[in-house]
């Protein structure tokens, strides 16, 4: 029977799943893992790193202080997410996951953010093996065209 799937981090697990391709575990401990990571970068690192990126290239005028809120509310969403790599290479688990699917669109977009990864270390290294993947490469070049 076909089905119908809204939200993306939905169709992440769903095509995990049905490939089996280890992105999302099939041990019940580590499914709460890679799903709690996945929904703070679907409900809260998304949505709270969003809004500096349109503020800095798509509203026009000044806006200092929704810049200084939303600067403030980035970098501390990607100050935690570097404390959550301190010494992992991946975001949930110790292989790479649909939580660190869920994050990389977000982290992808620093330059718009106009985050200094440098300024985060453990989410820069995290990120240049992830983008480094040639599939991430296939879909990042997917998504440029």
């Amino acid at each position: 029977k076909p089905i119908t799937l809204i939200e993306s981090g939905v169709i992440l697990v769903y095509l995990a799943k049905k490939t089996g391709n280890g992105m999302y575990p099939s041990d019940p401990g580590e499914q709460l893992e890679v799903d709690q990571w996945s929904l703070h970068g679907q409900a809260t690192f998304g949505p709270g790193v969003t809004p500096i990126g349109h503020l800095e290239h798509r509203v026009p005028g000044d806006n200092a202080g929704a810049k200084a809120f939303f600067r403030g509310r980035a970098e501390r969403l990607y100050e935690t997410l570097n404390l959550r790599l301190e010494g992992r290479s991946c975001i949930a688990l110790d292989r790479y996951t649909v939580a660190d699917v869920a994050h990389f669109t977000w982290v992808n977009r620093h330059t718009d953010q106009k985050i200094d990864l440098d300024r985060y270390p453990n989410v820069k290294r995290w990120y240049e093996t992830i983008r480094a993947r040639p599939a991430v490469q296939r879909g990042v070049a997917l998504v440029a065209a």
